[in-house]
């Protein structure tokens, strides 16, 4: 592997070479305009290739540098040498974690669905929890806890930002947290 180092470096200098030289000739049919007017490059072949000789360029640095340091570049420390936390990948959503290990796994076990019954009393605290909320606050709520989707996923399905989502889902905890502290302090009485 290390013999190719110096193919790569040459290779990289008349690549070089070779985007300057492109510069030169579009400099030389496009010259200079006064300050504030602008140019339109509508298909000069000139510019196309110096495009992708510019990638060319950037992948043949990528490949000398991974050749180079034995490892991929950009990282201080190979993935063997790297701490635990960074090798490790958190999970921790239990249902999250099942569905991942049916799909790399396939199904080892049958899934019993039970289904449960909530009471009357707990549906009406829950009705009455979730009517001090407002349409956001509900459909965050929801769509994060009841379908079980990420926060990315709702926040696309919401058309805001995933840090809004997290506010309102924040919010609307604080609010049924607070709506049922208050209904078990008024039983309790």
């Amino acid at each position: 592997m290390k013999d190719l180092i110096p193919e790569y470096k040459a290779d990289l200098i008349a690549a070089r070479k070779y985007v300057a030289k492109l510069q030169k000739i579009i400099d030389l049919k496009y010259p200079p305009l006064k300050n504030g007017q602008k140019r339109k490059r509508n298909g000069i072949p000139e510019e196309a290739i110096k495009s992708k000789v510019n990638s060319i360029i950037d992948s043949t640095q990528y490949a000398l540098e991974w050749i180079e340091k034995g490892y991929e570049p950009g990282l201080r420390r190979p993935i063997e040498r790297r701490s635990m936390e960074q090798r490790e990948i958190k999970i921790e959503d239990v249902e999250v974690m099942r569905k991942w290990f049916i799909q790399n796994h396939g199904l080892a076990y049958e899934m019993v669905e039970e289904s449960v019954e909530i009471s009357e009393w707990d549906r009406m605290k829950m009705e009455d929890a979730m009517s001090t909320l407002s349409d956001q606050e509900k459909k965050a709520i929801l769509l994060r806890y009841e379908e079980n989707l990420s926060w990315t996923q709702v926040a696309d399905k919401m058309e805001i930002s995933v840090r809004s989502v997290r506010s309102y889902a924040d919010r609307a905890k604080k609010k049924i947290q607070e709506r049922l502290d208050k209904n078990l302090y008024c039983m309790a009485i």
